[in-house]
């Protein structure tokens, strides 16, 4: 269909210049980029394989080269992020003008390393209240910020950017998934 959204979820580590225009020619339309955080620690304590630098470039090189829809997803209530911290990442993000956000609270999940550093004790997780404390920033940062939140972890700077497989996910209705 002329108006199918074609997505492609990515991590800033392996977004060349050169990958980046291939996927815009192979029909990809929407590109989200999984940042998670601009901070160099909370990149380190997650395992990702990016540098805060190589984010911002992915997502300046997918305008560069083309794309007009750019995603970004943040992660909060990182153990050590502050609230300054967040409001932090929260500027980087919208200093890059993407056109949607995705901020998701970190879960900790099971077999992970970070997961086994909290369970032992080594690492202290962010509390309830102070995740809490940093969605509701993000909500009131966003809302200035012109985005529009229209799911629990979505935000989207013009109704023609919320995620068309998302809503037609919470609808029942049909999608394909690759």
């Amino acid at each position: 269909a002329e108006d199918a959204e074609i997505s492609l979820e990515a991590n800033p580590g392996t977004l060349s210049p050169e990958y980046t225009a291939s996927l815009l020619n192979a029909g990809v339309n929407r590109l989200s980029i999984g940042v998670q955080s601009f901070a160099e620690r909370d990149l380190a304590l997650l395992g990702r394989i990016h540098t805060s630098t190589q984010a911002m470039e992915a997502l300046l090189s997918a305008r560069r080269v083309g794309f007009g829809n750019l995603s970004l997803d943040l992660m909060f209530g990182i153990p050590g992020q502050s609230l300054v911290d967040w409001a932090a990442n929260l500027n980087k993000a919208l200093a890059l003008q993407p056109d949607h956000l995705s901020l998701y609270s970190l879960i900790l999940e099971p077999g992970t390393q970070l997961f086994n550093d909290v369970a032992a004790g080594r690492i202290q997780p962010v509390s309830d209240d102070l995740s809490a404390d940093m969605y509701e920033m993000a909500m009131d940062v966003l809302e200035k910020a012109g985005f529009s939140q229209y799911e629990i972890s979505n935000w989207a700077r013009r109704e023609s950017f919320e995620v068309k497989h998302n809503k037609i996910y919470w609808k029942n209705q049909l999608y394909l998934g690759v």
